[in-house]
């Protein structure tokens, strides 16, 4: 398992955010990804940038799935063989 911490952001006064990417290997070819973030605004933020925020974070998820995405019966053989190899899942 991979965990790539993502650095400390600030443009607001008080505010960082913070996250990760955690990248586990399935089979060769084929890898779960979590994105993991968290902020602390240091008192209220309005709903609406809060929500322009998740979609940026979407929209970075979406390009990944784009950049990667392969035909799901082909991976569904990959993963299948894989567990059979190892005789089971992590």
């Amino acid at each position: 398992m991979v965990r790539a911490p993502l650095s400390s952001l600030t443009h607001v006064n008080g505010a960082q955010t913070f996250g990760f990417w955690r990248i586990r290997p399935l089979a060769p070819d084929v890898c779960d990804v979590t994105l993991l973030q968290q902020g602390e605004v240091g008192g209220s933020i309005p709903t609406w940038l809060m929500d322009k925020n998740v979609k940026y974070m979407l929209k970075m998820v979406a390009f990944l799935v784009a950049q990667f995405k392969r035909a799901p019966a082909r991976v569904d053989e990959e993963v299948r063989a894989s567990v059979c190899e190892r005789g089971g899942l992590d």
